[in-house]
This record gives structure tokens, C-alpha cells and sequence, in this order.
């Protein structure tokens, strides 16, 4: 079997979409390559799955979310305090007190969080 490379690697993934169909799942690549997911991130230490996705020209799969930005975040934050007026005990944890009194800060919401 020839040694594994970056661009067989990607290859591979178009070849598998082919096959499988364009939301391509990591386990799907699996079953239908053998390339296993070892394998994966020693070619693509830092963005493993998704990046060799990105690098095959796939789309992300429709259950996987993008990730929210910081000022995404505080937006949302924003959202819900404006609607509650505060924050309640269940939507935090007691480590995360302190993120979430920043978080309001920032926000420049005013909210309490008790």
C-alpha cells in the first residue's frame, strides 16, 4: 500500500463524497476509505477532520454548528438578559459566575446575576 500523504489523504475524501454523498461525516470517511482517524491527525495535526473537509472543497456537515465568535456570544447574552432583565441561577454554573458578570459588563446590559 503507497504511504499516506496530505494530498492522497484529500483525494481520498473526494473520492468518498462520491460515494457517500456530500455531507460527508468522519465516520463515513472512515468506513469507506480504512483511513483511520489516527491516521487523520498525524497529517493534519492542527485542523484534523475539518480542515481536510475544507482542503477536499466539502461541505461541513448540516448538524455541525460553526463556531460562535466572542462579540457573537455577548450578543446573544445581550439578547437574553434584555428579555429576562437578568440572569437566573440555571443559566450558569458557579464556576462560570464570574464570565457571565464580565459578560455583562461588557454588554453594557446592567443585568444581575444572583
Amino acid at each position: 500500500m503507497p504511504e499516506l500523504t496530505r494530498e492522497s489523504l484529500i483525494e481520498a475524501a473526494k473520492a468518498a463524497a462520491e460515494k457517500a454523498g456530500p455531507d460527508l461525516s468522519r465516520a463515513d470517511f472512515m468506513r469507506v476509505t480504512g483511513i483511520t482517524d489516527h491516521q487523520i491527525a498525524r497529517l493534519f495535526p492542527e485542523g484534523r477532520w475539518s480542515e481536510v473537509k475544507r482542503l477536499a472543497g466539502l461541505d461541513r456537515h448540516p448538524k455541525h454548528n460553526a463556531p460562535l465568535d466572542d462579540e457573537a456570544i455577548i450578543r446573544e447574552f445581550h439578547r437574553v438578559a434584555s428579555e429576562l432583565g437578568k440572569f437566573t441561577r440555571g443559566m450558569y454554573s458557579p464556576t462560570r459566575q464570574t464570565f457571565l458578570q464580565t459578560l455583562c459588563v461588557v454588554a453594557s446590559v446592567g443585568c444581575r446575576v444572583h
